[in-house]
């Protein structure tokens, strides 16, 4: 599996986290539908979710913990994390495009300093 695919299931389950809490099954289910829509794999055992789950808590600080067979997200509260994953779900939406316009607007934000 790429890197591309992981961070994209990455995303997928972030996002669906952040809306509602899930059992095991419920992710399997939505990631199998999601795999049919995108054309890409990401059925996982739950040992693989597992694993995902501390590559989240790792990469963007994310705690997301099981409680009564039902995964929540814990504690979101990086910005730089949104900001990461803003930065994919643009970078893939751009993808997905044939025919980029000449113009592209984007947000305007306020400078971090970076």
């Amino acid at each position: 599996m790429s890197k591309r695919e992981s961070f994209a299931r990455y995303m997928l389950i972030i996002n669906k986290l952040r809306s509602f809490s899930a059992s095991f099954d419920e992710m399997s289910n939505f990631l199998a539908e999601e795999s049919e829509i995108s054309g890409y794999n990401y059925n996982i055992s739950l040992r693989t979710f597992q694993r995902d789950l501390n590559d989240i808590r790792s990469l963007f600080h994310i705690d997301i913990q099981n409680k009564n067979g039902r995964y929540k997200i814990i504690e979101d509260n990086s910005e730089l994390s949104k900001r990461i994953l803003e930065a994919f779900d643009t970078f893939n939406t751009l993808n997905l495009v044939e025919k980029i316009p000449a113009h592209i607007y984007f947000e305007s934000r306020r400078p971090m300093g970076t």
